[in-house]
């Protein structure tokens, strides 16, 4: 038993001798080689430092300090104005006073002592200043029509401290999802994805941790749609036979400065096969734009015809006029008799023009004009007219007095009568057509000069008959003054 207690006692000798000959070592390192050492918990010198190993905070636009630092000499507290707690930033500048702006802090808590071959006990800390959080609002129509101008939409921020109010905004950025391009505020049409990011002297203090749109439908972005122009074509007009004309159209809705040479990339087309006569339908196609959609309206290609024919009412005369017509036109004739009341009232028109004399014959009366569509020969052009299975004596000369439904009248002498039809121009396009016959020259003068030898022997028998009365007068009187000698 007692050899047992003796070895007992021994071993407890020895573990206490040891342990005294460590912390002796340990003294005697520090002694010689720190003045820091950094521990979670450490006593050294008589000093106890207690401190986490990091703390993190958030930007509150104040210093922020070191806390739950817990600092015993000798198992006595001692008070927080008895050691120093010094900050450095990132770069290792001490930092005057308490940290404030976001960012990493080294932290060193030192502890001053006494023994001089100790001087400070030292503790290293890390301090994390944390940016503050922010939430983005999105507000408004996330939908425009392109304009020309820029399509933004209400953007606010809160959580920004009064302090730093002036010194930090958000500002929105938008990407065009087909051609990754990013503006600060677009204008084009297309699909723009949002970003937001904090710009200001204090901006590093924050961080955007929510972003709330108020439309469900295309959250954080912008759409532009193209804007819609509308290609009216103009209504042209053609003479069959001829080459069309050049199609043109109007375009409107151009928006700002836009012209179609500055914001179409490529223009509508109006193309057309239509040959034949009639009211065809052209309409404008194509055309590109980057800010703009086509709308189309269509016009009209009217090609006219260049002629039209119509029989006269129970007869076998017909009557062709070629000129240029609206692809509707029709036409009636009619003809009058020579002895009618419509015959009696041209001939009490035409009178006072002095376009028939005594010496012409009216042959024929015609009556012709439009019942649908019009004629359409420019003002500067006449109309020929023929009228067919015409039955005139072909040794005589003719003459056309043509009354148009304004009451104009005209003589016209150049004509042609072939295999009877007669073929004239006119500037008149309905009316009536008188057909005159005329005496030849030589006739009217034969009866003229027939008319002058008759007048002149009528004067010469009354010559003679007055000559024979007056001679019997005197006759008469001489036998008288006889008979009163006797």
């Amino acid at each position: 038993m007692e050899r047992n207690a003796r070895t007992i006692v021994s071993l407890t000798a020895l573990v206490v001798a040891c342990m005294a000959a460590l912390a002796a070592f340990a003294a005697l390192f520090g002694a010689l080689s720190f003045s820091r050492f950094t521990a979670g918990a450490l006593e050294y010198a008589g000093v106890r430092i207690v401190a986490p190993d990091s703390i993190t905070q958030t930007y509150n636009g104040r210093g922020i300090e070191y806390t739950d630092i817990y600092v015993t000499h000798y198992d006595a507290e001692v008070s927080s104005d008895e050691y120093d707690v010094l900050y450095y930033d990132e770069d290792g500048t001490p930092v005057e006073g308490l940290p404030v702006n976001a960012g990493t802090y080294s932290v060193t808590v030192s502890v001053p002592v006494e023994e001089p071959e100790y001087g400070a006990v030292t503790r290293d800390c890390i301090l994390v200043i944390e940016p503050a959080p922010v939430t983005v609002y999105i507000q408004g129509a996330n939908v425009f029509t392109y304009s020309g101008s820029t399509a933004v939409r209400t953007i606010s921020v809160t959580g920004i401290l009064q302090s730093d109010a002036a010194n930090v905004d958000v500002v929105a950025t938008y990407t065009n999802r087909d051609t990754s391009e990013t503006v600060s505020a677009p204008v084009n049409a297309g699909t723009y994805d949002m970003s937001f990011s904090l710009y200001g002297t204090a901006a590093a203090n924050y961080e955007i941790a929510k972003i709330y749109d108020d439309r469900a439908e295309g959250a954080e972005t912008v759409t532009i749609r193209k804007r819609t122009l509308t290609v009216t074509a103009d209504s042209v007009e053609a003479v069959y036979g001829e080459p069309l004309p050049e199609f043109t159209y109007t375009i409107t809705g151009f928006v700002g400065t836009d012209t179609a040479e500055n914001a179409l990339t490529e223009r509508p087309t109006i193309t057309s096969n239509a040959e034949t006569v009639g009211v065809h339908t052209i309409t404008p196609s194509g055309g590109a734009a980057e800010n703009y959609e086509f709308s189309y309206v269509s016009g009209t290609l009217t090609i006219n015809g260049t002629s039209v024919s119509f029989t006269m009412p129970d007869s076998v005369i017909t009557m062709d006029i070629t000129g240029v017509f609206s692809p509707d036109t029709e036409y009636i004739g009619n003809i009058y008799a020579k002895d009618s009341e419509q015959a009696d009232d041209l001939r009490d028109h035409i009178r006072n023009y002095r376009v028939a004399d005594w010496t012409s014959v009216l042959e024929a009366i015609f009556y012709f004009g439009p019942t649908a569509g019009s004629e359409r020969s420019p003002d500067d052009q006449p109309i020929q007219i023929s009228i067919n299975n015409l039955t005139l004596d072909s040794s005589r000369d003719f003459f056309i007095v043509v009354v148009d439904s304004y009451g104009v009248v005209s003589r016209i002498t150049n004509y042609r009568y072939v295999n009877g039809t007669m073929t004239f121009e006119t500037y008149s396009s309905d009316g009536a057509i008188m057909i005159y016959s005329a005496f030849h020259n030589t006739i009217i003068i034969t009866i003229v000069v027939c008319v002058v030898i008759l007048f002149l022997i009528l004067l010469l028998i009354a010559a003679a008959v007055k000559y024979r009365n007056d001679k019997r007068e005197a006759d008469s009187k001489r036998k008288s003054k006889r008979r009163m000698r006797w």
